[in-house]
């Protein structure tokens, strides 16, 4: 009885361990990665926003909704990474002093006079965004109203596309025209939304000009012919020039310029029922970088224009238009069974190249989605749960794998000697001494033997083995982490090293309870094992 004690008092030592680990992975996770739900509910004009009937009534001119309509069309125009003090003008430190020449200040020369020439047809304002600041979450924060995350929970697993109520499905609904030019990424995000769309690839940040001038190629004509209700333009040259060489720059000097030239010549060409909106999807760092929550990353520039008058007092100031938001245990042991460190480093090692070489990689495009029709040519009908078990099964049945089986790495010492009885070395000496211990002629006990010979030796071995497997995964993850949140600024951060960190934390979750489903099956063949010789050695006894 004290034996089985022994094997269950190491499952539950391994358990706590691992709880200790997932524990961590949990506080992590809740804090760098913050997730939310897809709300299902789609807006309508039949539906009030709110209890009760609307003040201003729910009639209003044909194609209006909840309020009427105050302009036809909108221009937007997106500048990936406007900050907020880019829109600024230069303005000396000192009064009778010549202000300090700085690359991105002064450039946006239009706004400024606009501003000042017709303060009630213009305001900028400064907007507060919420981290990540990074391109992708700040569309879906934009264009839905709610908080950028980088986990979505909801219907569209295994895709980009936003299915949760927003403004382009709306503006689609009511029956308007929206045609796009510039960011690929919207094409991920609104799949066949736009009545006419010109995608650029953005993959490329060290390119400063192809998105920009495909833009500018298809802009103006676009906009001269009328045949559009929303016209989107989303420029990406500032936030690659950022990239590349930091908004201390000549180039962003140029860049800027340029954009300042686009909203002069959109502003020439605006109609009285039409609104213009420049805005930024996030800021940057002095180093050009964004992704993360310091103040310049969150800060980004909005400006509002149309040839009728918008407002009747004078801007203030300022205005805030939007703001959203291991341990291992060491266990000493003797006895032969002895797993070195190298060979578990050697064998979590071999697990990560398994899941490589198999054709997987740690981000969510590359997993491996066909595994769920394996066996299942018609389909699963309306089950979930098994299609999502095979997708799983797939993408980590290296580390199933390698933690089912870590516990035979105990017996890989006896493997490596040759086989057949052994006889123990005699120690130097004379032949009496030789004659004296007699026990030395003995031959040495096989592998098989050995495990009988020092069961409790072999459950501490146990033991050790699983938490120093344990350990070199939690090292892994924890470098995942540390990469991570060292690295939440940079570009690749939400498409790189944050799935990266997914993945590890999921392996480590399907590799403990490999693990402890492992240690647990070698204990019963143990137990079996140990059993029948008993059973054998009485037989013999008789």
């Amino acid at each position: 009885m004290s034996w089985l004690m022994q094997k269950v008092s190491v499952l539950l030592f391994l358990a706590w361990v691992s709880f200790l680990f997932y524990a961590g992975i949990a506080l992590f996770t809740s804090g760098f990665l913050l997730t939310r739900l897809e709300l299902t509910n789609q807006s309508s004009c039949q539906e009030p926003p709110g209890p009760g009937s609307l003040p201003w009534g729910s009639q209003g001119k044909p194609g209006a909704c909840w309020m009427p309509s105050r302009f036809s069309r909108v221009v937007l125009v997106l500048i990936d990474a406007l900050r907020f003090d880019f829109a600024q003008p230069q303005r000396s430190r000192v009064p009778g002093e010549p202000p300090v020449s700085v690359p991105f200040l002064g450039k946006l020369g239009s706004l400024q006079r606009i501003l000042e020439t017709q303060p009630h047809h213009a305001r900028l304002y400064q907007s507060q965004v919420d981290p990540p600041t990074t391109t992708m979450q700040r569309l879906k924060a934009l264009t839905t109203g709610s908080l950028p995350t980088f986990i979505d929970a909801g219907s569209n697993f295994a895709s980009h596309a936003i299915v949760e109520d927003n403004l382009i499905k709306q503006l689609t609904s009511a029956g308007r025209r929206i045609v796009f030019m510039g960011d690929d990424t919207w094409k991920d995000l609104f799949p066949g939304a736009f009545s006419q769309a010109f995608f650029f690839s953005s993959f490329n940040v060290r390119d400063l000009h192809t998105v920009d001038n495909g833009i500018l190629e298809h802009l103006y004509p676009t906009m001269d012919s009328g045949e559009w209700d929303v016209l989107i333009a989303h420029f990406l040259g500032v936030d690659h020039c950022g990239h590349k060489h930091g908004p201390n720059h000549p180039e962003m000097a140029k860049k800027l310029s340029q954009m300042d030239q686009v909203i002069q010549g959109l502003i020439e060409r605006l109609e009285n029922d039409t609104l213009l909106v420049v805005a930024g999807d996030h800021g940057m760092t002095m180093n050009g970088d964004h992704g993360g929550d310091s103040e310049l990353e969150v800060s980004a520039a909005l400006f509002l224009y149309s040839p009728t008058a918008l407002f009747s007092t004078v801007p203030p100031e300022s205005f805030l238009l939007l703001h959203l938001l291991a341990a291992g245990t060491s266990v000493a042991t003797t006895g032969p069974f002895i797993v070195l460190w190298q060979a578990v480093s050697a064998w979590a090692l071999l697990a990560t190249q398994t899941f490589y070489s198999t054709g997987h990689q740690p981000v969510f495009s590359a997993i491996h989605w066909h595994a769920a029709f394996v066996g299942f040519p018609e389909g699963h009908g309306s089950s979930t749960w098994l299609p999502a078990l095979l997708v799983g099964a797939n993408t980590f049945a290296s580390h199933i794998l390698f933690a089912v089986g870590c516990p035979l790495l105990l017996l890989w010492p006896f493997l490596c000697e040759s086989q057949g009885p052994r006889k123990r070395q005699q120690l130097p000496g004379s032949e009496a001494e030789a004659r004296a211990s007699p026990e030395e002629e003995q031959e040495e006990p096989l592998m098989e033997m050995r495990l009988r010979d020092a069961p409790h030796h072999f459950n501490a071995a146990l033991l050790q083995l699983g938490l120093k497997y344990l350990f070199v995964l939690g090292v892994q993850i924890l470098a995942c982490a540390l990469a991570a949140s060292i690295l939440r600024r940079h570009l690749m951060v939400w498409k790189v090293f944050a799935p990266k960190f997914i993945f590890e934390a999921i392996g480590f979750i399907v590799s403990s309870v490999g693990l402890l489903l492992g240690i647990a099956l070698v204990m019963r063949v143990d137990g079996a094992v140990s059993s029948w010789f008993r059973r054998l050695v009485l037989a013999q006894q008789r």
